[in-house]
């Protein structure tokens, strides 16, 4: 968890179980999510990488769940572009310590049924190689034509893997077995 400012980030609620709550986050990442890589601008280049979210306002909630629940990111409403749009809102967590510290390895033992966890897989290798260049002694000095370069093909990669591709597995790591049972639920109305 990521030190948590208590104006701004409520804590956890202790009525939602956290594994349950861990399982629905992947699973509704893989719906709704976004692992962002791009190229900065300026002289010192270099890439960033984020974390993203966008929903309808009138779900904002849920989002707001999320970022209790790691304790870090951000909520804004989002800029409609159009006059039928309706009110969005966004989470999303762009420091590379969150990134690298809470998100990937929330997935590492979460990860998603779904084509998503090939972004994943290859957005966690750009969010790394940037952990370890900030961590560096190289940081705070302008990215190198080699370094910039590697990034241009993570996000390359992962462009590829947004590309539809009907015949072609998803690529997901070894299951790890789960550390306490699978409660049935209670109120399943089917």
């Amino acid at each position: 968890m990521a030190s948590r400012n208590p104006t701004t980030i409520p804590p956890f609620p202790d009525t939602i179980d956290r594994r349950d709550f861990a399982i629905f986050t992947s699973g509704f990442t893989a719906g709704e999510g976004c692992f962002m890589l791009w190229m900065k601008t300026g002289p010192q280049g270099g890439g960033r990488s984020k974390f993203h979210i966008a929903l309808r306002k009138d779900d904002q909630s849920v989002l707001q769940l999320i970022q209790s629940f790691w304790g870090c990111g951000n909520l804004r409403d989002a800029i409609s572009y159009t006059s039928k749009s309706k009110p969005q809102v966004t989470y999303s967590i762009d420091k590379t310590t969150h990134l690298q510290n809470i998100v990937v390895p929330h997935f590492d033992q979460f990860p998603m049924y779904a084509k998503k966890q090939n972004d994943f897989l290859v957005w966690k290798e750009a969010v790394k190689f940037a952990y370890e260049r900030m961590t560096s002694s190289r940081y705070g000095t302008p990215w190198s034509d080699r370094e910039n370069d590697y990034f241009r093909q993570m996000i390359a990669c992962l462009k590829e893997c947004r590309r539809y591709k009907l015949d072609e597995p998803i690529i997901l790591p070894p299951m790890p077995l789960p550390d306490v049972p699978v409660r049935p639920h209670q109120n399943l109305l089917f």
